[in-house]
């Protein structure tokens, strides 16, 4: 009868454990991560680039830890571009978002040589570590390959202004372009890659819709001409950093340049307060 009790007694014990670990695991607090659907907008032309990409994470894990992530691309529909990683960093900054702590994740990577325009409408950045992957939205993803030989203009300055509420994102732009030629030019059309124009609209807010986007500006020849422009998203964006294409047309006919990649501003990488813009997802590791 004793033996029989204690088996009695074991068995329930041994349960109740099991109970425990299954409990325990099914309330295993999942890992979050943060990002922001920015315009990455890069020009190359027969080097490597290299860029910084910031995740938002609540705490340390196998994505964000140099040594422990085997590969990092960029990938959209059927496309795929491998990053080389260089380092991840993480910062001192902490952001609260939905009673949640996160730290910043600094991702130095490197563009690879590319031969030709690529445009990730919808682009994620995939983690590999091991056998695990993480995929997360982070926005568009656009380089193009300048192999111009034509300079006909001069950028002499560029600067922008920065909307910080609610977008917290380049409103416009202030450009002093010279005419190197003899003859006059007409700026036709000025854009910062698929889905940003740069209008004549004078306003200040942030513009989200399709605009007039023919500029129409004649700079006489050898002379300098300033022009500000404002944004136009046909896609909500966030940009710090940008090509810009000019287009434009003289007597010999129309023509196009592009100015390299600027960094107009740095927020110390702030999540926009508008929350359309943020991305959230929970993950196990």
């Amino acid at each position: 009868m004793k033996k029989i009790l204690i088996m009695i007694l074991s068995a329930i014990t041994l349960l109740l454990v099991i109970c425990l670990i299954i409990n325990a695991c099914g309330n295993k607090k999942k890992d979050k991560v943060l990002s922001v659907n920015y315009a990455n907008n890069y020009s190359l032309s027969n080097n490597e680039r290299r860029i910084n990409q910031v995740l938002y994470f609540t705490r340390d894990n196998i994505y964000n830890t140099t040594s422990l992530v085997s590969q990092i691309s960029i990938i959209d529909d059927d496309l795929r571009l491998n990053l080389k990683l260089n380092n991840i960093k993480k910062t001192s900054y902490t952001y609260k978002y939905d009673n949640d702590k996160y730290y910043s994740y600094i991702y130095d990577l490197t563009i690879p040589k590319i031969e030709g325009n690529l445009l990730f409408s919808n682009a994620k950045m995939e983690i590999v570590s091991d056998d695990k992957t993480l995929i997360v939205p982070i926005g568009v993803v656009e380089l193009i390959y300048d192999d111009s030989t034509i300079n006909n203009i001069n950028n002499n300055a560029l600067s922008g202004l920065c909307a910080y509420n609610p977008y917290q994102t380049l409103s416009n732009v202030t450009m002093k372009l010279e005419n190197k030629e003899f003859s006059n030019i007409t700026i036709d059309k000025v854009t910062m890659g698929s889905f940003i124009d740069l209008v004549k609209d004078e306003k200040e807010e942030v513009i989200f819709d399709d605009k007039n986007i023919a500029i129409d500006e004649v700079i006489i020849g050898f002379m300098e001409r300033e022009l500000k422009l404002y944004l136009s998203y046909k896609k909500r964006l966030v940009l710090k950093e940008s090509f810009i294409i000019i287009e434009y047309s003289d007597s010999l006919g129309s023509h196009k340049e592009i100015i390299d990649t600027y960094n107009f501003y740095d927020n110390g990488y702030l999540l926009p307060n508008d929350r359309t813009l943020i991305n959230k997802m929970e993950f196990s590791v």
